[in-house]
Order: C-alpha cells, then sequence, then structure tokens
C-alpha cells in the first residue's frame, strides 16, 4: 500500500480489495480524484457557491472543531479529505497526519500541504502504535462508517491519557433515515446527540463539550410511504435497501443549502444573516434541532 510522507517506517497499512472498492463507490463518494470542496463546504476556490453549508459547514463546523484542538499537540485527522482542516490545523499543532482511505485525495494532500505527513489507511483499524497521539479529529466521518464502534476503540487505543477525540456528525432526533435520502447510499449511521454520547461512553470516552451547528426541523411520516420508492431502488439496483423496505422516514426543513435563503444570500446579504443567526442560535442550544453536532470527548 502506498504510503505519503510517513516518517515512521515501521507503519504498515493494509486495506481489503471489497472495502476499497466499497468506498471508491461513484454513488457513495464520487469519483477517487474528484474534490469535496463545494459539495461538502460549498465553496469554489475562494467563491462562495453554497452560503448556507458554507455557513454551517465552513464557517461554523470547521471554526469551532479547530477550536476544541489543544496547542502544541500531536495531531492525527481521519478522514482527511481534501485536508481543508490540514491547512488550519498545521500552523497551530506540533505535528500532523491525515489519514483517509482515498488514495486520490491523500495524494492531492501530499503534494498540497508540505508541513503535514499522509497516509492511505481504514478508520476503522489505525496503523499507529498505542498512544500516539494527544488529539484526534474525525469530521463527517463516522456516519459513513461500516462499524463506527471499531473505529472509537481504535481511537481509544491511539489516543494518550487524557487525550482529545473530536468528532462532527450530521445531528437526528431519533429518526433513523430520511425521505431524500431513500435512493441515496452515503450515511450508514445516523446518530442522535443522545445516541452518540452513549456510544463514546461506551468506549471508554467522557464527553467534555457538546455543540449544535445550525438548524435542522423534521417530521416522521407513515412508514408505508417509504415502501414504493425503495421497491423501485431494489429493482434499479438489484439490491435490498440498506435498512428495509418498512423503515421509518422523515422530511425535513434544513438551512444546509436551503434554497430559499441561498437565493435570498445573493440579493439581500443582511436580511440572510439575520434570519441565519436566528435559526442558527435554536440548533446551537438544541442540538437535536442542529444541522450537524460536534462532541470533544476525553479519553478516560
Amino acid at each position: 500500500m502506498k504510503q505519503c510522507k510517513i516518517k515512521d517506517e515501521g507503519i504498515e497499512t493494509k486495506i481489503k480489495k471489497d472495502l476499497k472498492e466499497f468506498y471508491e463507490s461513484d454513488e457513495r463518494y464520487g469519483a477517487d480524484n474528484s474534490s469535496i470542496l463545494i459539495g461538502q463546504y460549498g465553496i469554489n476556490g475562494t467563491e462562495i457557491v453554497d452560503p448556507t453549508r458554507y455557513m454551517i459547514m465552513y464557517a461554523g463546523q470547521l471554526t469551532k472543531m479547530v477550536s476544541m484542538v489543544p496547542k502544541n499537540a500531536d495531531v492525527l485527522d481521519v478522514g482527511t479529505g481534501d485536508g481543508v482542516l490540514a491547512e488550519i490545523l498545521l500552523e497551530k499543532v506540533k505535528t500532523f497526519i491525515g489519514l483517509d482511505i482515498s488514495e486520490g485525495r491523500i495524494s492531492r494532500c501530499s503534494n498540497t500541504y508540505k508541513k503535514g505527513n499522509f497516509i492511505i489507511a481504514d478508520a476503522e483499524d489505525l496503523p499507529f502504535k498505542e498512544e500516539s497521539f494527544d488529539c484526534m479529529v474525525a469530521s463527517e466521518l463516522i456516519e459513513h462508517l461500516i462499524e463506527p464502534e471499531r473505529f472509537l476503540l481504535s481511537s481509544f487505543q491511539v489516543l494518550r491519557g487524557g487525550g482529545t477525540l473530536i468528532v462532527s456528525t450530521p445531528s437526528a432526533l431519533c429518526y433513523e433515515n430520511n425521505l431524500s435520502e431513500i435512493l441515496k447510499d452515503q450515511h450508514l449511521h445516523i446518530f442522535s446527540p443522545r445516541k452518540l454520547k452513549r456510544l463514546l461512553k461506551e468506549k471508554g470516552f467522557k464527553v467534555k463539550e457538546l455543540k449544535g451547528v445550525g438548524f435542522k426541523l423534521r417530521i416522521t411520516l407513515p412508514k408505508i410511504i417509504a415502501v414504493l420508492p425503495r421497491f423501485f431502488y431494489a429493482i434499479i439496483k438489484q439490491k435490498r435497501p440498506r435498512r428495509g423496505f418498512f423503515a421509518s422516514v422523515s422530511v425535513e426543513y434544513s438551512l444546509t443549502s436551503n434554497r430559499y435563503l441561498n437565493s435570498l444570500y445573493f440579493k439581500n446579504e443582511q436580511k440572510f444573516k439575520s434570519i441565519f443567526r436566528i435559526l442558527g442560535f435554536i440548533g446551537e442550544f438544541f442540538p437535536s434541532l442542529a444541522s450537524q453536532v460536534i462532541i470533544r470527548a476525553e479519553r478516560i
């Protein structure tokens, strides 16, 4: 397995072929050589193309996560993607390693950020010695993993005692699916703040801080509504939908990529910010109603 700018020659990574094919599937994360900046953070270079997504994911979430990272720490960024966190953290931390299963993204990061170290590896089987890091960051990763529990166990092993784990993920109140995602196959898990806190506690972490970013209102629908789209999904894809034909579904109103507010931003930025600030205030104090949730936990 190719390694990029890793100084420790004792590190070995082995990724199963079927696992690599799973994560490189176009219907999950796009081509291995494609950028995630527009879809994830709403920016194209220095241009804001999706204002609500930019405000939540970049200006909001990334800012809060960076503020939680201890200064002069040895940091591991799991699911580093296109290195958005790397660009910021490299100037703040002692050492930085970015890890991703995508060879294309790791190669781009390695070529772009000369100070950092980058490696291709599986987040559920971290290839480092015990107690190697002061801090781990996992931005928008845990919901994509096949077994999030394995990732947290592996994180516990490579973090030092009292080390910090920072996790961000889409927030969910109590729903296990969304009507708009029935035909997608990206998020394998959805976490409410309570569920994520409980999972971290079970794996040996103590939650120190929980933040909500953005706003998302959900309404549950009768399960029968999901049958027809899932039925046609099964015929077209020739496989069963991942949550079964009768899993609960919901519709939602979200600030993220909100068409009305995005249009308002380009017409009246001040009014946009006022509305966004009010709705974002609700999500901040009631994380279950937020678009995203960020948890800072300590390895006990």
